[in-house]
């Protein structure tokens, strides 16, 4: 009998994981020399804007003088039409551009994956990068891998957690930014039993919502509805190992990843893992969303890697005016626990209703534009320095089934 393992039994997805984790060059040098199909660029626009030839910077191809082992799998993208009401500009609350402008690719392996290259403006990548550091983390009702933390030691001593108040720490601890990882909200993902329960919920941020929910009507999920995140927050050494995403409910509803800062390798593959994975760049503002095959395939981050260009700080975002010309500490070195002392909007604060009706996504929020949040939410030396060294992704999940209201629920 042969000692060497069966196809089968071989961990591809691992061996091209520890690949492109170790990988010195960087993969961005690669791209438009060994572009897949033989194509170097593809139409991915879906509007009229000049019919924009893009260049096809979303697959990494693998060195020709080192290729690792491969399948018969096709490498290649397709554009992913999409569906809008061109006479809706409701896009602009969220800090989105014009859907018409939008890139959208789907990967033919695995089927389902759709990446849409940064529909958001400058100001509109700086309204979440400044939620998901500024109030997202503050919030009284989610909880940060510290505060889980902290809560498996009152656990291990005896002490009661029944309720957050019991194990919620102090956001502004001189070492909170350099040591947060994630922070979870909506239904609070468990990440020791891998299970969802409504004892473990809290209220989802409205703008987040129905942001997503508009995209997703776009992209022609008209039924998703977002229940739970988690932000993760990744330094310029940090991985996410490869896993598959099973705690949800309803594993048939798609999956949406905000990527914000610095650039990550998304390695994608299949259910199993012996079938070799697609190296995805994921750069500052791409949505890439996990449907179809795609949602139960095993997936990870190798490699984070410097973004090639700050787009959240191109032409038309303005600086806000400093509070005093005079400010003696304004070249101090920047720390991160500086953005304790940064005056934030209250996501929950009443503000006037704005409601828009489409023809295809309906809603009423009580916000108002994403430029005028902005306008009271600065855009501070902490805020900069942070993104410019590490990533942000915002990750968006439906739990339960259309019409089900609860895990313990029937359906309504």
């Amino acid at each position: 009998m042969s000692d060497q393992p069966s196809d089968e039994t071989v961990d591809v997805y691992r061996e091209n994981f520890k690949y492109f984790k170790t990988l010195s060059k960087s993969p961005t040098s690669l791209l438009g020399v060994n572009n897949h199909n033989g194509k170097e660029t593809i139409n991915l626009c879906n509007g009229d804007v000049n019919d924009v030839k893009w260049s096809t910077d979303i697959l990494l191809p693998y060195p020709n003088n080192d290729q690792p082992p491969v399948t018969n799998q096709e490498d290649s993208l397709l554009r992913r039409e999409i569906s809008y009401n061109s006479q809706c500009k409701c896009y602009g609350m969220w800090g989105l551009r014009s859907p018409k402008e939008w890139q959208v690719a789907e990967l033919t392996f695995p089927k389902g994956l759709i990446v849409i290259k940064n529909p958001f403006t400058p100001i509109g990548q700086r309204y979440w990068i400044s939620r998901t550091l500024l109030d997202f983390p503050h919030h009284v009702d989610y909880i940060t891998n510290m505060d889980n933390l902290n809560r498996l030691h009152k656990i291990k001593e005896g002490k009661p957690v029944n309720k957050l108040a019991d194990f919620k720490l102090d956001v502004c601890d001189r070492n909170f930014y350099s040591k947060l990882r994630w922070v979870t909200f909506g239904y609070h993902h468990d990440w020791n039993t891998k299970v969802y329960s409504e004892e473990r919920r809290s209220k989802f941020p409205e703008d987040l919502a129905d942001m997503v929910g508009y995209i997703s009507q776009i992209l022609g999920f008209s039924n998703f509805k977002a229940e739970a995140a988690i932000a993760n927050y990744y330094h310029m050494d940090s991985t996410l190992s490869g896993h598959v995403d099973r705690s949800e409910v309803n594993q048939g509803a798609p999956l949406f990843s905000l990527s914000y800062g610095q650039s990550a390798i998304f390695l994608i593959g299949g259910k199993t893992k012996n079938e070799r994975p697609q190296p995805v760049l994921l750069q500052s503002g791409d949505i890439a969303i996990m449907s179809g095959e795609s949602r139960l395939s095993y997936h990870g981050v190798p490699k984070i890697l410097p973004a090639s260009s700050e787009t959240w700080n191109m032409n038309d975002v303005t600086y806000p005016k400093p509070e005093s010309p005079d400010r003696q500490d304004s070249h101090k070195r920047i720390k991160l626990y500086d953005a304790c002392n940064t005056v934030t909007v209250d996501s929950t604060s009443p503000l006037s209703p704005y409601e828009h009706d489409c023809e295809h996504f309906k809603t009423t929020i009580n916000d108002q534009s994403v430029l005028c949040r902005l306008q009271n939410m600065k855009w501070t030396p902490f805020l900069q320095n942070y993104i410019s060294k590490s990533r942000i992704n915002l990750n968006i999940r439906q739990v339960l089934f259309p019409g089900q209201i609860s895990l313990v629920s029937e359906f309504e």
